[in-house]
């Protein structure tokens, strides 16, 4: 793909252009030409209507197909839902939204305390849902591999694998120089996204006017009116931000997070700030983000810190972005796992316990506490599972109930198979930055499933390491060409 130089517009002054180094910060004008294709009634009924039956309809009726649903109107919807797309159509009329406040904690007592959930017109869901069906498929070739969410063909858990093996080896290295990992995450990203940074991302990234144009006709025609005690309140008009509950707006928000990572890419590659290399042959990495969450990473002096904080400064005042001020952790995840692992997963049990310390279980009866505890235990440690082997003391809640355990599934059989599945990517996927890093680090001139244990390996390769025999177990070798 050739290289071009891109540009990002800021409200105050005049945006650097991003780096143009590697393929994926450039623009081929093939990977925009399938955005210029017109819409049809087939992917109208398909894609959209059965997204929205997925996730409005299907929660009341599962068993009837789309059409028998909506009847006559299905393509009366599909109509509308095109004219929009395809004849440059005000969306205005279908763009009235109810805000339901979700309480975040158990007694809120200010608006930062609620995450507000957009209830969409479902003929303006189609139509974002479409949008986003066509955004999607380019998404992996003009987002940089260093965001993991919200991208096909890369999973979430590829830059906490990333992250750990970071933090494993600054915690045993011994270097002059040291280095400094920086947690930010962004308060109210959706809310706070200006439009004409929004308009002008989209521009510069190669999108076409066209599409562009619905896309902000979508966001910029909006009118909210809030559900206090299940009525709607009076309606109001916002003057930036995307809705949570739209198909579209976690694709919009990731392309305007692209920027922030091309802002600190350029800053790595005029050697302004240095990433870490934990390898020979491993790509260096100066930031991971995952959605809204970010870790920068450079060398502990005051110059390169100074340049990470003029970089957010200039991401903040161009998007309207803020950082928030507090530490918190990157995805509720432990950062080293040192030799006592059962105090390190500590965390599990306290997570647990303010989930249902949280909730009601007065009201419920002893079988459906039991049942309770079953979801919400079951549920909350399958992230970490994928990424760790958790401790076999795990294995004490899944005997029978006669025997004095909680009947929950074979926890360490479901925790290596998703540690398996990340070995599998490792072996399908072998362009991915996490591939790159494990393979430059632990199995250089080998492949992964003849990777041998060494010494000074993360507990998160150990882990899959120790699950790697799922994979053995399935496969064989065949002679090739």
């Amino acid at each position: 793909m050739p290289n071009q130089q891109r540009t990002y517009p800021s409200q105050e002054q005049n945006y650097q252009p991003r780096h143009a180094d590697t393929p994926e910060s450039s623009n081929a004008n093939n990977s925009y030409k399938p955005q210029q294709f017109s819409y049809y009634p087939e992917q109208i009924i398909e894609d959209g209507l059965k997204a929205c039956q997925r996730s409005i309809l299907g929660k009341i009726i599962t068993d009837k197909p789309i059409h028998v649903i909506l009847g006559s109107f299905e393509q009366d919807i599909a109509a509308m839902a095109l004219d929009v797309l395809n004849n440059n159509g005000d969306p205005n009329q279908l763009n009235s939204t109810h805000i339901c406040l979700i309480p975040k904690i158990k007694n809120p007592s200010s608006p930062s305390d609620f995450r507000p959930i957009s209830l969409c017109n479902v003929t303006l869901k189609i139509i974002t849902k479409t949008l986003a069906n066509r955004i999607k498929c380019i998404l992996p070739e003009i987002i940089s591999p260093n965001q993991s969410a919200f991208v096909q063909g890369r999973l979430i858990t590829y830059n906490t694998l990333i992250a750990s093996d970071i933090f494993h080896y600054l915690s045993h290295t011994k270097r002059k120089n040291g280095y400094v990992g920086i947690k930010t995450d962004m308060a109210k990203v959706y809310d706070r996204v200006e439009w004409d940074f929004l308009e002008a991302t989209l521009t510069t990234m190669g999108f076409p006017n066209s599409m562009v144009q619905t896309i902000m006709k979508c966001v910029t025609t909006v009118n909210f009116s809030i559900l206090i005690n299940g009525h709607p309140s009076q309606t109001f008009h916002p003057h930036r931000g995307i809705r949570q509950g739209n198909p579209l707006s976690p694709y919009l928000f990731i392309l305007c997070a692209d920027v922030l990572s091309g802002l600190i890419s350029k800053a790595q590659n005029s050697h302004l700030i240095h990433g870490v290399k934990i390898a020979h042959g491993a790509p260096e990495i100066s930031h991971l983000l995952f959605a809204d969450d970010s870790l920068i990473f450079c060398r502990a002096t005051t110059e390169e810190v100074s340049t990470i904080h003029e970089v957010i400064q200039t991401y903040q005042s161009a998007s309207g972005q803020l950082i928030k001020d507090h530490f918190s952790k990157y995805l509720g995840m432990p950062t080293v796992v040192g030799r006592s692992k059962n105090q390190v997963f500590n965390f599990i049990q306290e997570k647990i316990w303010t989930k249902l310390k949280g909730w009601k279980e007065k009201n419920l009866s002893f079988a459906g506490r039991s049942t309770l505890i079953k979801v919400v235990a079951q549920a909350i440690p399958t992230y970490l599972m994928s990424i760790f082997l958790i401790p076999k003391g795990w294995q004490k809640i899944c005997k029978p109930k006669h025997q004095g355990g909680m009947g929950f599934r074979n926890l360490r059989a479901f925790n290596e198979a998703l540690l398996a599945k990340q070995g599998w990517r490792l072996i399908t996927h072998p362009s991915s930055m996490v591939a790159q890093v494990l393979k430059a680090k632990y199995y250089p001139n080998a492949q992964f499933l003849q990777a041998q244990p060494k010494q000074n390996m993360s507990y998160s390769w150990r882990s899959i390491l120790q699950a790697s025999w799922v994979l053995k177990k399935g496969c064989f070798w065949t002679i090739g060409s």
